[in-house]
């Protein structure tokens, strides 16, 4: 047998990986995984897992596990996939398995593998592979999660895992065909005979049952017939007519004249009863607006007196404001006449008020603006003065800046030159490529000449032979549907044909003994299968050539999509080029020796402008131009200059405004003078006196204005008074009247109220309440009385509905044994329950004769468990050993116990678990970090003890979580072991950088290949890794 060994892994948009490109040995040795928890891990190796059987196992019962592409294409901006994950093997066979997007719920098996199982079992393996995820989970995957793992799954799972593997099938294939699952023909045959007589002697004791209880109750007397209840309807009819009220509704009461039904009686009598509730609610209602039209009258005999009141009031209070007003009016005559004094007053002491403050006003003047004449002279001079600074600057500082611009030109032409060169240099570059790509491209064609024919004849034969595996499929699913069929006829001919039949049931062929019969029924089915067999071989054979075509038209597809790139790449470049020689100005040629000779005149362009610039520098920054201080003398000079203009400018402009100002206040102390009214100019000495004289006059004069003012006021009080009295009285004459009608308007709704009653009359009164009270009584006591003579009615009626069917159950009983129609009741019974006892006894027969089978299919059962318990014992043995040399200790494992169809465990701890306790399941007894190496250990005795395939390789996720140091150099030595001396591919992940190191210690200190992955963040596009392997020239680094 020639091993397998994984020497490539690449997974694109994977999760978390945008790329995962892994390179290792072809030859036995060890992959450790590391990265912190998240980054991806596990999803490496549930690629793997994915990629070979097209599940991920512990993702099985989670919601939306149908919809691959929403979970294992990488999440990203925009249309996430498509998704592939690629294992390339040491004879460089290729399993590829990819989603073409989020979307897909299929994935597409690409590579040249077209069946794994056949690919991955290894020749002398015996036994069948069914399905494929079984044996990885058994032999191959050990998952992180612990829904993954046999010593956390069901034991019914277990036996399902383990029981291809451990031959198991065989032997349950036997017990099958020797008494069934509970569910072949035969046994359906016994359970649907059973069921039919069970069926048919229930039937029977129900229709006994049912026919004593109805004969018990026809024996009931007061039976009435159809004459008899039609007359006493009738009569019922007649009294309920009379029990209805006078004034109802003819509509909703029964006629008299239509056939009366004890249904339409019913009817009737609770009508009069909704009728009479009815009535009675309208009593409440006309009671209730009886008393609301009482208190509505008393209410407007109250609001007439108030009014009239109201309104006395309001007639003298008339009288008294007229009184009032002809005093206020008085009184603020005199207030007018005694303010026009005090204005009088208050006027000729403003006026000589303004005459003193102008007169002191135009002496402050003068004197301020003699000051500002002298200013604005010493400004003028300080002005001459920069002017002359300022122009010896400005001579300076445009011979600099002169300078300046010429360095500026310098600059420009050579930014110029500068990207010119650039230019150049990306020419004679794309140059190169340009010769590259086309010298490859040529041998891409050379080597593949016509491909698009190729790929159009390709796919031309795809198409055909996918059409004839399609009409194969249909040809052999037609012929499974015809052996089907007849194998189901066949059966039923041989459970139906009798034990001494010698006569084909079909074609009347006569066969000379019954067993040459039998014989030939048996077999007949049988003779089927050899076509049948032979047209799903035809199918095998289309499919795998229909495979074959598809795996060339994907090579000739990649052909042709790697020649189209090659083929754009070379366009763009020469388009590059083309653009670049129109940013070159004088129409430069093509030629690569134009070029170099055009790169070396623009270097001696730069050179020459360079020294130039030099010079220019020089004398822009000379100590006789003031070097870089120019700009700043000169902005200083400039300042200074309008420094002293703005102080000219506020000189003269204080000059002005002082000359205008004091023109200004002579003309205001002229105009106040004139105000004054004297005739003549009042000296300095008598304005003191007379503004005195006038001030207390205005000050005599206010105290008479005060005085007529508080007399006034008194005045204006008395006329609010009354004024806010006379306006009160309006608001509640408003308020009565609004009151009344309020009161109206409920008298006309109680009207209105008591008229849609219609039944007390026009106006309210109580009579004709009291008289619709009589009434009321009168119809519910003769509704009552009808009522029960129809309760009577309807139990007559029963009787002889029961009375009618016992006739008919006692008619069915008769039917069923076929007895006589003049047969008495008490003879049809004794045969009824005869029959009954007899399917009973029939039933029973064949029961016992289906227990006998069970009893065989137990023996058979058991049989099976033996079998199984002595195929599983290597695999316990084995791995109670693995255990020993991961735990460093014997006293601590699983047992494995075969019953029916589970495999159960229970805790082995020798010394702690008491036998009393009996089996007990191991996660109740083993700590975490136990559990986790005894499923290590299982799944290492697994893949020794059943080596179904070529692939010698355990992947383990996270194997030793929550293990100590001590037993993760145990396991470290057992995985050494499996590769130095079983020629195992170890793949193992751990999130601990300081076990990581650990175990790639102890793997090289034994020689044994290993590479690292390192998972080192995530990055904007994915996942960043790197890879290194035993020789250091390999490793590299990546980002996803």
């Amino acid at each position: 047998m020639t091993p397998l060994y994984l020497k490539h892994v690449a997974l694109r948009q994977f999760r978390s990986f945008a790329t995962l490109d892994v390179e290792l040995a072809a030859q036995p040795g060890v992959l450790i995984v590391h990265g912190s928890n998240g980054l991806g891990k596990s999803s490496l190796f549930d690629a793997l897992e994915w990629a070979l059987s097209d599940r991920i196992d512990h993702f099985r019962d989670a919601n939306g596990v149908n919809k691959p592409g929403t979970y294992l294409c990488r999440w990203r901006e925009g249309e996430p996939g498509p998704t592939s994950t690629a294992m390339t093997f040491s004879d460089d066979n290729v399993i590829e398995r990819s989603l073409l997007s989020a979307k897909s719920t299929k994935s597409q098996l690409g590579g040249n593998v077209p069946d794994i199982t056949a690919f991955l079992r290894a020749p002398a393996w015996q036994q069948g592979i069914s399905e494929l995820q079984r044996y990885l989970l058994l032999t191959h995957f050990l998952g992180q999660s612990t829904l993954s793992r046999l010593t956390y799954r069901k034991s019914t799972e277990r036996f399902d895992i383990l029981k291809e593997a451990a031959q198991s099938t065989a032997i349950e294939a036997i017990a099958n065909a020797l008494h069934g699952q509970g569910n072949n023909t035969v046994v359906r045959a016994y359970a649907r005979q059973i069921e039919a007589l069970e069926r048919d002697a229930k039937t029977m004791g129900d229709l006994l049952e049912q026919e004593a209880a109805l004969w018990a109750e026809a024996q009931i007397s007061g039976a009435i017939d159809e004459t008899s209840a039609r007359i006493e309807a009738r009569r019922i009819a007649v009294q309920l007519a009379g029990a209805q009220l006078g004034d109802r509704d003819a509509s909703g009461t029964p006629d008299i004249d239509i056939e009366p039904t004890v249904e339409r009686l019913q009817a009737t009598a609770d009508q009069i009863e909704r009728d009479c509730l009815m009535a009675e609610g309208q009593l409440e209602d006309a009671r209730r607006l009886h008393g609301e039209r009482q208190r509505a009258l008393a209410d407007i005999a109250e609001v007439a007196a108030s009014r009239s009141a109201t309104q006395t009031r309001l007639d003298v209070l008339g009288g008294e404001l007229d009184r009032v007003w002809a005093l206020q009016s008085e009184r603020r005559t005199d207030v007018a006449t005694h303010q026009n004094a005090s204005a009088g007053a208050t006027r000729a002491v403003a006026h000589l008020r303004a005459l003193r403050d102008a007169r002191a006003l135009v002496a402050r003047l003068t004197i301020e603006h003699r000051d500002s004449v002298i200013a604005r002279a010493a400004a003028e001079q300080a002005k001459v003065a920069t002017e002359r600074d300022v122009s010896l600057a400005e001579r300076r500082r445009q011979i600099v800046q002169r300078i300046t611009g010429e360095i500026g030109q310098c600059d420009e032409e050579l930014d110029r030159l500068r990207d010119s060169m650039a230019t150049v240099d990306q020419v004679i570059a794309c140059d190169g490529r340009i010769r590259d790509q086309s010298n490859a491209l040529a041998q891409a064609e050379a080597a593949n000449p016509n491909i698009d024919h190729a790929v159009e004849r390709a796919e031309a034969t795809v198409a055909g032979a996918a059409e004839s595996v399609n009409a194969q499929a249909a040809v052999v699913e037609g012929l499974r549907d015809t052996v089907d069929t007849m194998s189901n006829a066949i059966a039923s001919i041989a459970t139906h044909l009798p034990v001494d039949a010698c006569d084909c049931p079909l074609c009347a062929t006569h066969f000379d003994s019954a067993a040459a019969l039998q014989a030939r029924v048996s077999t007949a089915a049988q003779r089927l299968a050899p076509a049948l067999l032979a047209q799903e071989d035809a199918l095998r054979s289309l499919s795998a050539a229909r495979d074959a075509r598809i795996a060339e038209l994907q090579q000739l597809r990649a052909a042709q999509s790697a020649i189209r790139l090659a083929r754009t790449a070379l366009d763009a470049e020469r388009e590059q080029r083309v653009r670049l020689l129109a940013r070159l100005d004088g129409g430069a040629s093509d030629e690569p020796a134009t070029m170099s000779a055009r790169r070396a005149r623009l270097a001696d362009a730069i050179a020459a402008l360079s020294a130039s610039r030099h010079r220019k520098v020089r004398w822009q920054t000379h100590q006789a131009l003031g070097g870089p201080t120019s700009n700043a003398e000169h902005s200083r000079a400039v300042r200074a200059r309008d420094a002293a203009q703005r102080a000219l400018d506020a000189a003269t402009r204080a000059s002005a405004d002082l000359a205008t100002a004091l023109e200004r206040a002579k003309a205001d102390e002229a105009n106040a003078n004139s105000a004054v009214g004297s005739d003549r100019e009042i000296g300095p000495d008598e304005l003191p006196a007379m503004l005195q004289e006038a001030e207390a006059t205005s000050r005599r004069v206010q105290e008479d204005v005060s005085s007529a003012t508080r007399v006034l006021t008194d005045a204006d009080a008395a006329v609010g008074a009354l004024e806010a009295e006379q306006a009160g009285l309006r608001a509640r004459l408003v308020e009565i009247d609004s009151r009344k009608t309020d009161l109206d308007q409920t008298q006309r709704r109680i009207s209105d109220d008591w008229l849609a009653l219609r039944r007390f009359g026009p106006e309210p009164d109580l009579a004709p309440v009291q008289d619709v009270e009589r009434r009321i009584a009168a119809s519910r006591l003769a509704a009552k009385d009808a009522t029960g003579q129809l309760a009577r009615l309807r139990e007559g009626r029963l009787a002889w509905a029961r009375q009618l069917s016992h006739r008919a159950v006692l008619e069915q009983i008769r039917e069923q044994v076929d007895g006589p129609p003049n047969g008495a009741r008490e003879e049809l019974l004794a045969s009824a329950t005869s029959l009954r006892s007899q399917k009973q006894m029939d039933a029973e027969a064949i029961r016992q004769v289906k227990e006998i089978a069970r009893a065989a299919s137990v023996d058979i059962s058991a049989e099976l468990e033996d079998f199984n318990s002595e195929y599983i014992k290597p695999l316990g043995f084995l791995m109670s050993r693995i255990n020993q040399a991961i735990l460093c200790d014997s006293r601590v494992g699983i047992d494995l116990h075969v019953k029916k169809k589970k495999i159960e465990q229970s805790a082995v701890k020798v010394g702690e678990v008491p036998k009393a306790v009996g089996d007990i399941d191991p996660v109740l007894v083993h700590s975490e970090g136990q559990m986790a190496a005894l499923a290590v250990s299982m799944l290492c005795a697994a893949s020794l003890t059943f080596p179904w395939s070529r692939w010698k390789a355990l992947v383990l996720d996270d194997p030793l979580q929550h293990n100590d140091s001590i037993h993760a150099a145990a396991f470290a030595d057992l995985m050494g072991n499996l590769v130095t001396a079983e020629g195992y591919q170890i793949l193992l992940s751990t999130h601990d950088v300081a076990q990581a190191e650990f175990l790639l210690r102890k793997f090289r200190s034994r020689r044994i290949p290993c590479t690292t992955l390192n998972l080192l963040g995530i990055g904007k596009n994915g996942v960043e890794w790197s890879v290194q392997s035993s020789s250091p020239s390999s490793s590299h680094a990546a980002s996803a």
